[in-house]
């Protein structure tokens, strides 16, 4: 069986890897950045001096 690449650590793409690697396949899973999650991300604002969730209204 031919390994699964898959391009994009967001949902999406953590999402088939799981399900992928579940099923027995070989995955590898590829990312840009230096952290997977795509736009879900938290960043801290020195502004306010709090942590800021980001990106949630795109799961809903």
């Amino acid at each position: 069986m031919a390994a699964a690449h898959v391009i994009g650590a967001g949902l999406a793409g953590l999402a088939a890897a799981v399900r992928l690697a579940a099923a027995g396949q070989k995955v590898f899973l590829y990312e840009a950045a230096g952290h997977a999650g795509g736009r879900c991300r938290s960043f801290d604002d020195a502004a306010i001096g709090r942590r800021i969730d980001n990106g949630n209204h795109l799961i809903l």
